[in-house]
């Protein structure tokens, strides 16, 4: 299964192959790193919960892709997220891959719903 996921300063999306997208508010603002981040963990820790395997996590931020990967240092104030997401990609059978940003679905919810602000 297909899983997107973004993030603005405000909210993560996610969006699940085939299903409506889900906009979450962060309690306060984030960095756009950590925001990455963050809806990663959202999304996969919804998939976790819905008991799926075998995801395919698809996100426009190279890196977190990249960090998560191992090809990229990550600094230490994003290594607790890093690790979670390795954690919970490895629980959901998953990987991580990136794509560009007119390709994911999460960014695009995110993009519309900035509009209609």
């Amino acid at each position: 299964m297909i899983l997107y996921c973004d993030t603005s300063l405000k909210e993560a999306c996610y969006v699940f192959e085939a299903e409506e997208p889900v906009v979450l508010p962060y309690e306060e603002p984030v960095t756009v790193n950590v925001g990455e981040y963050k809806a990663a963990i959202t999304a996969l820790t919804m998939a976790k919960s819905r008991k799926l395997r075998g995801l395919t996590l698809l996100t426009d931020s190279q890196l977190m892709t990249k960090q998560v990967e191992g090809s990229w240092k990550c600094h230490s104030r994003l290594r607790p997220y890093r690790d979670r997401v390795r954690l919970l990609l490895k629980e959901v059978n998953g990987e991580i891959h990136w794509i560009p940003r007119e390709r994911n679905l999460a960014g695009i919810k995110l993009e519309e719903v900035k509009k209609n602000r």
